[in-house]
């Protein structure tokens, strides 16, 4: 039953996820930015400035095919290259507040959920799902632990 249910619970989150980015993003005018933008964008955010090779490194390609996508996002303003302080030779990438403008609004789902969740649970009910949650993020998903702002 636990399996089923979150599963079931992650698939329905994916589903919405793809559902809004091919809703949104199917416009190919030069800004616009495709799906696979989309995912680099939030690789980005969620590795909290990477710089160019954790990007490669943790999305799997090639740092040249990671330069290729980060620079589409820098060409259509969504991203920018900042020269790393401690190494002058690295590049950290950074979002622009054109991407949460534009499409920020795609990805409030779990803000729904949580807010649906206050109003039908009480605190103590939230606090242990809040620790749940905690030690799946925490313990349970290695390949990502080392991830500076997912921790």
């Amino acid at each position: 039953m636990l399996n089923r249910n979150f599963a079931r619970i992650y698939r329905k989150f994916k589903l919405l996820v793809y559902s809004k980015i091919m809703q949104n993003f199917s416009d190919d005018s030069h800004g616009a930015l495709s799906a696979m933008d989309v995912i680099s964008m939030e690789v980005i955010i969620g590795l909290g400035r990477p710089t160019v090779n954790e990007f490669a490194r943790f999305a799997g390609v090639s740092t040249p095919n990671a330069v290729y996508k980060i620079n589409r996002l820098v060409d259509k303003g969504y991203a920018v290259k900042e020269q790393s302080q401690e190494d002058k030779r690295e590049f950290h990438i950074v979002p622009t507040d054109k991407y949460e403008q534009d499409y920020g609004s795609v990805f409030s789902a779990t803000d729904q959920v949580c807010d649906e969740l206050r109003r039908k649970f009480s605190q103590k009910e939230l606090a242990n799902f809040d620790k749940i949650l905690r030690y799946i993020g925490d313990e349970l998903l290695p390949e990502v632990n080392s991830v500076r702002d997912l921790k």
